[in-house]
């Protein structure tokens, strides 16, 4: 994938998201769905990229709890190599981040990012939820639809 394909996918998604600019995802820039904040990295020719969720700002007495908890879970989830965590280095963010590839051949790619970064998002708001209690077990787990969605091998 090129950079104008790469460019155009995210336009059209953006367009079937209703995003209020629909030409900032997938090119360095953060969009807001529902409260989460959502950027998309590629580097051509790749055929992926990568979708970077903001989960949280957790604070500094959870955060150790928080990201154990995220690393147990990938851990857990090694069937799917493309799911992993990561640390803003600037915002001082959680962030969820999935190598996604867009299916070949499909006829409408905007609906597959469209509803993958809904998938995501509905994760994060409920991982928001579970992590945000300082008392929770952290025993949550990772929606099938956002791992299928991301086009990861299960």
């Amino acid at each position: 994938m090129n950079a104008d394909e790469l460019a155009t996918l995210c336009h059209r998604a953006s367009l079937e998201l209703s995003l209020p600019d629909p030409y900032a995802l997938g090119k360095g820039h953060t969009v807001t769905l529902d409260g989460v904040h959502i950027e998309i990295q590629h580097k051509a020719p790749r055929p992926h990229f990568l979708l970077l969720a903001e989960i949280a700002k957790f604070p500094d007495t959870q955060r150790a709890a928080v990201h154990e908890h995220l690393l147990a879970l990938q851990l857990s989830t090694a069937d799917h190599p493309n799911l992993r965590f990561g640390f803003h280095p600037r915002r001082h963010t959680t962030l969820v981040c999935l190598t996604s590839t867009p299916l070949r051949g499909d006829a409408r790619p905007e609906a597959w990012l469209a509803r993958l970064m809904r998938d995501t998002v509905q994760q994060v708001l409920d991982w928001r939820r579970e992590l945000r209690d300082t008392t929770a077990r952290f025993d949550c787990q990772p929606h099938a639809d956002a791992l299928q969605h991301a086009g990861l091998r299960a």
